[in-house]
């Protein structure tokens, strides 16, 4: 059984995404007339490719276990000879998860290891010329999605902004903001981050 490594930058969650992709590799068979199961790297490293090959239309389970056996996915493929996978591992812990493919025709299972880094969001946040005013900024990047709670957990703004290239910031308006304080949940592709931010 083969264990491959991947690394990956995300804050840790606990959820998975199977998506369809046409992929190409080399996995393991039965016979030449069997059903073969392919389990290929992609160029994304939180991501695994999983392909079927059949003769026959047999419902096909998946199944994807972490280290003490608990089920984290599972799936069934009907009435399909041939399909494709994409498994993302992108939310999950580091640790060693387990691929599990069955149908009366194939028994497969593969390990797969994942030694992820929580990777910080740099968020900072000052005042502007004017009270209530607010400067954000997020060295190196582009766009994010920005949340603003106030001191009562309402959701005073929601959306995606684009930041200044130049300056790699965002200026909001906070002066109809009711309460002492808000709190900044920002998120971009690669982290969230959660700052709070004096108004008086």
């Amino acid at each position: 059984m083969k264990t491959f490594k991947f690394q990956t930058v995300k804050a840790l969650m606990f959820a998975l995404i199977s998506l369809t992709f046409v992929v190409d590799g080399k996995g393991s068979t039965t016979t030449d007339a069997e059903p073969r199961v392919y389990l290929v790297k992609t160029d994304d490293s939180r991501k695994v490719q999983l392909v079927y090959q059949a003769a026959h239309q047999v419902p096909v389970e998946i199944k994807v276990l972490d280290e003490s056996g608990h089920t984290l996915y599972k799936s069934i493929q009907k009435n399909e000879v041939n399909f494709q996978k994409l498994l993302s591992f992108e939310e999950l812990p580091s640790g060693t998860y387990f691929i599990e493919v069955q149908s009366e025709e194939v028994s497969y299972r593969e390990a797969v290891t994942f030694d992820l880094q929580e990777q910080e969001l740099e968020v900072n946040l000052f005042p502007y010329n004017e009270s209530g005013k607010v400067v954000l900024t997020i060295p190196g990047a582009t766009t994010a999605e920005v949340e603003i709670f106030d001191d009562y957990s309402n959701l005073v703004y929601s959306g995606q902004v684009t930041l200044d290239p130049e300056t790699d910031s965002q200026l909001f308006d906070l002066r109809q903001v009711r309460g002492r304080s808000v709190s900044f949940r920002v998120s971009t592709e690669e982290a969230t981050s959660v700052e709070n931010y004096s108004l008086r």
